[in-house]
């Protein structure tokens, strides 16, 4: 008995190695995080998902084309702006899970008593497959002329960051 668990002891150890490089093969390797555009998007809404407390809405969006490339928005109801970006890395089409975040003016939600400052999110994405990210003016009460700042985190790491400026037309 004790000459099985040697020789099981002497699989592992001999295994490992391989087992090992198997494991760092499956972990995704980035090799670059580009912004291919930014500017005013339209798009056709698919499914509205409501949030809780602080956390807002998100809305699931198709079809999205770029109708003007600028950092520049207007605060005008029914805009919306964003960024498509890709992220190329190995293994191709791997999934893995982003955070996005949302720097903005302090806006306050009707009948909320804080103001908030920052979104956050996570989701899903391919690698090497282009994705959107975006935000649009729905409500009166958004229409806050300042900074939006997108990032885009895997991990610790920071890929993306995009900066839009917010102005009353």
């Amino acid at each position: 008995m004790r000459r099985l668990f040697t020789l099981a002891g002497l699989v592992l150890f001999l295994a490992a190695p391989w087992m090992s490089g198997v494991a760092e093969a499956a972990a995704p390797v980035i090799q670059l995080a580009k912004v291919l555009k930014a500017g005013r998007y339209e798009a056709k809404l698919i499914k509205r998902k409501p949030g809780g407390g602080q956390q807002s809405r998100r809305n699931i969006y198709e079809r999205f084309k770029f109708v003007e490339e600028t950092t520049r928005i207007p605060a005008i109801k029914g805009y919306r702006f964003g960024l498509r970006f890709i992220i190329v890395g190995e293994p191709a089409y791997k999934e893995v899970e982003l955070r996005i975040f949302r720097h903005h003016p302090p806006v306050k939600k009707p009948g909320s008593q804080h103001a908030s400052r920052l979104t956050t999110y996570t989701r899903k994405a391919q690698l090497n497959i282009a994705q959107v990210i975006g935000y649009g003016f729905d409500e009166d009460w958004e229409l806050v002329p300042g900074e939006h700042r997108f990032q885009v985190y895997m991990g610790p790491q920071k890929l993306i960051e995009q900066v839009f400026t917010v102005y009353k037309p």
